[in-house]
């Protein structure tokens, strides 16, 4: 099939799987097309090699064809006040600058993937329904912005992408290319949070909304899964019914003091920061309505880590990537990584 005819069927058929009628007029940053000219650089998954076609490696199955799982390539968004979500409905939230979007993960439980350009950043948001791992990340590589579709594979029971300039095989919890001729690559996790909607839109209240039918709920509940945190080849799981009880877990993975922190305003809104500040790690908890530290008793922003009150203003926490998983997809695929008690 020529590249042309491909694009031409693949709109056709996004078109149809996300209920669009009229395409969604301009509206400024209120709504818009973000990745529509991606589509004319996609490939027929038939064009493109598969490492997986003549043996596909132990620990894996190929269960679909490459995007019969299809990526959403061409997303559009909407204004909070025109989403129809409800309230406790899971979303991966993103914020890049001033860009800040919300992405369904019960639509994702029948897309998992989304191709997307954030305050200017190429990136790949991903929701797994088999093991719960919300994670995005930037979809570039030594300058090369990726396109990514599903493989339609599981790794040890995780999904798998492929990427369309080389045909490599990725795994997504991992973020590492495991065949084709990219393997040993890895792509950078970028920082999200998976989380109720009304939570993400209290804290981000002009967030946009990605433009989709929600489908079935997601099959995990926010308190089912785990908040991962990976530094320097160590992982750590903090179990989510913990992380909102305790309000702040302050903890050290891979020699870097972090603190997992559920905002005291906004119920299951987390993050996780680095402790590290001024050459000395500080000790966070919540006190209240605010997230202080022990030793200056500043507050600091649950949501951007900026120290608002204190000896500490004008500093700011740095934000740790990190991202969700059950628990028992955490200890098979990090079998060498520590579940907080």
């Amino acid at each position: 099939m020529s590249g042309s005819r491909f694009v031409r069927r693949l709109k056709k058929r996004t078109a149809r799987l996300l209920g669009r009628g009229a395409p969604v007029r301009d509206r400024g940053n209120q709504a818009r097309p973000t990745s529509s000219a991606l589509l004319g650089a996609l490939t027929d998954p038939a064009a493109v090699p598969d490492p997986f076609a003549d043996a596909v490696p132990e620990g894996c199955i190929q269960k679909l064809a490459r995007d019969e799982i299809l990526p959403v390539y061409d997303p559009e968004f909407i204004p909070a006040r025109e989403v129809t979500w409800d309230r406790k409905s899971l979303v991966i939230g993103l914020a890049i600058g001033t860009d800040v979007r919300a992405y369904p993960a019960a639509f994702l439980s029948h897309r998992e993937l989304v191709l997307d350009r954030v305050g200017g950043v190429p990136v790949v948001v991903s929701w797994c329904p088999q093991c719960g791992t919300a994670m995005t990340y930037r979809r570039e590589l030594d300058g090369v912005e990726l396109i990514f579709g599903n493989q339609g594979a599981m790794c040890d029971g995780a999904m798998t992408w492929w990427d369309h300039d080389t045909g490599s095989v990725w795994s997504q919890p991992l973020g590492v290319a495991i065949a084709g001729a990219r393997t040993g690559a890895s792509l950078t996790l970028v920082p999200s949070t998976l989380t109720t909607w009304q939570a993400w839109r209290k804290r981000h209240p002009k967030t946009l909304g990605l433009r989709a039918h929600m489908g079935t709920k997601p099959r995990h509940r926010l308190r089912d899964l785990a908040v991962v945190v990976r530094v320097l080849g160590s992982a750590t799981a903090y179990p989510m019914a913990r992380v909102l009880t305790d309000g702040v877990i302050n903890d050290t993975v891979g020699g870097l003091p972090i603190g997992v922190v559920s905002d005291p305003g906004a119920h299951d809104h987390w993050k996780v920061f680095s402790r590290q500040l001024n050459g000395h790690a500080v000790t966070l908890r919540v006190d209240g309505d605010r997230v202080i530290d022990v030793e200056t008793r500043s507050s600091w922003d649950p949501v951007t880590g900026d120290a608002v009150s204190g000896p500490e203003v004008g500093n700011t926490l740095t934000e740790i990537a990190a991202f969700t998983a059950l628990p028992e997809d955490f200890a098979r695929l990090w079998p060498d990584g520590v579940v907080h008690d």
